[in-house]
């Protein structure tokens, strides 16, 4: 098992099913990834029972997560004969960030004066 803690913001709005027992969410979740100067992204899936699947359900495309989670590779030989490995990521902890208010205020945009006036110490 693996351990993952990441912050991201969400792909494609989460799938939520009812089973006959419990929920199971599955959402994807993009990461940048810095390395010195340069900067890409990861993309991620991953899944949820009850009571997490509750939260997640809530959430849409675009939101902000803080995610801790579980991994387990597993690994085949494709009918092709080339071996292939997969990474399934289970949510142990999730804290959604808080979404920016609707009307809320647009920040002031500065006049070019005020942006090139000189700021006292």
């Amino acid at each position: 098992m693996n351990r993952l803690e990441i912050s991201g913001r969400l792909t494609r709005d989460p799938d939520v099913k009812q089973g006959p027992k419990t929920k199971i969410a599955q959402m994807g979740v993009a990461v940048s990834v810095v390395d010195g100067p340069d900067v890409s992204s990861l993309f991620l899936d991953f899944k949820a029972f009850s009571p997490i699947a509750d939260i997640i359900e809530t959430l849409r495309k675009g939101d902000q997560v803080y995610i801790v989670a579980t991994g387990k590779t597993a690994k085949w030989e494709g009918r092709d004969g080339k071996s292939h490995s997969s990474t399934e990521w289970w949510i142990q902890f999730i804290q959604p960030y808080p979404r920016p208010r609707s009307g809320a205020p647009e920040p002031k945009k500065l006049t070019e004066e005020e942006a090139t006036d000189d700021v006292p110490f």
